[in-house]
């Protein structure tokens, strides 16, 4: 029901004067946040500082405000209330890198993993 819910996608500055749930200092999350955002870092100001994206998630399930978190912490599903808004201006993203032993062999599950991923890996955000 927040009037941002509504939209498909939104520049970081319109989250401005919102109640807004970042990642707490020692989230791996935030470094890359600060340093994307830094010009609008004045402007944009945390209600919440949480170090788990599923806080966040559930913070914002309770009404406490919208939050921030990396698309992989979304679970389709597990909110069906909720709403995922994709953010860009600036676009922040991470890269991951799947690293295995040569030679190795996989256990059932990490080689479902490792499979899955890599079946994944160029169909980009979504």
């Amino acid at each position: 029901d927040h009037p941002l819910a509504r939209r498909r996608t939104l520049p970081w500055e319109k989250l401005e004067g919102h109640r807004l749930i970042f990642p707490g200092a020692s989230s791996n999350n935030r470094p890359l946040l600060d340093h994307a955002l830094a010009e609008l870092a004045p402007r944009l100001t945390a209600f919440y500082e949480v170090q788990r994206s599923s806080t966040a998630v559930g913070l914002v399930a309770a009404g406490a405000g919208i939050a921030v978190v990396p698309r992989l912490a979304w679970q389709a599903g597990s909110y069906p209330g909720l709403r995922v808004v994709s953010l860009h201006t600036p676009v922040v993203g991470r890269t991951f890198s799947l690293i295995s032993r040569k030679g190795a062999h996989l256990s059932p599950a990490a080689q479902a993993l490792h499979d899955l991923i890599l079946r994944h890996r160029d169909q980009g955000p979504r």
